[in-house]
């Protein structure tokens, strides 16, 4: 019990979480710590020579919902702030009136279109599992994500998981396709890490700041 009330079984995890995080910190063992950034780099090295047959690792348990803010505070905004505001200024002049793919008479593919189709992979980590599902294949990642989101998810989806595959560059045609998921799916996401979560705000605006000042030096 804490101030003289017991606790649910979802406080109490709660409150050791934050109990183990306060100590990790203490101890200069925080995720930010020498020792942390260590390990991480040792599980990368040892993964990187099996990368073309893991798909994806599986978290369980009260980190699993830690895991995805921050996935989402550290990448995924920026992944998508990057695809809203520079892969989109991209398409636009290349396909403008006097763009390459329109002098060339065909969309010429757009190499950095692949941070599209990473940012939707790893949101669709972050929203599925909220709704009690676990891909843990890309053909899986197409199938629930029809069966949750209706069968017009499959087509951005099933593009964005062979972008992905072939690590291939995208067409205009296919950014107009996969990008207003995206952004169904980013807002999703900010629904799941908590629109007043303290880090969701922050990492919301240091992007948002970065690509207006960014837009100002080049005016």
């Amino acid at each position: 019990a804490i101030t003289g009330r017991s606790m649910t079984l979802g406080q109490h995890g709660a409150y050791n979480n934050k109990l183990s995080e306060a100590i990790a910190q203490r101890a200069g063992l925080g995720p930010d710590s020498d020792q942390a950034r260590w390990a991480i780099s040792e599980i990368k090295c040892f993964f990187d020579s099996y990368r073309k047959w893991v798909h994806s690792l599986v978290l369980f348990g009260s980190y699993a919902l830690e895991a995805a803010l921050e996935a989402f505070t550290r990448w995924v905004v920026w992944q998508y702030y990057r695809c809203a505001v520079d892969l989109k200024r991209e398409m636009v002049a290349d396909h403008g009136p006097d763009g390459l793919c329109t002098k060339n008479g065909k969309c010429m593919g757009h190499f950095s279109g692949d941070i599209l189709a990473r940012v939707i992979s790893r949101m669709l980590y972050v929203t599925l599992p909220e709704r009690g599902f676990l891909p843990l294949c890309k053909p899986e990642a197409v199938a629930m994500a029809s069966e949750v989101y209706g069968r017009g998810a499959c087509r951005p989806v099933a593009l964005a998981m062979d972008v992905l595959r072939k690590e291939r560059a995208i067409t205009y045609q296919e950014f107009r396709v996969m990008f207003p998921f995206a952004r169904s799916l980013f807002r999703e996401c900010i629904r799941i890490c908590g629109p007043k979560n303290p880090k969701v705000i922050k990492a919301l605006r240091l992007n948002a700041d970065m690509y207006k000042r960014f837009r100002r030096r080049q005016r």
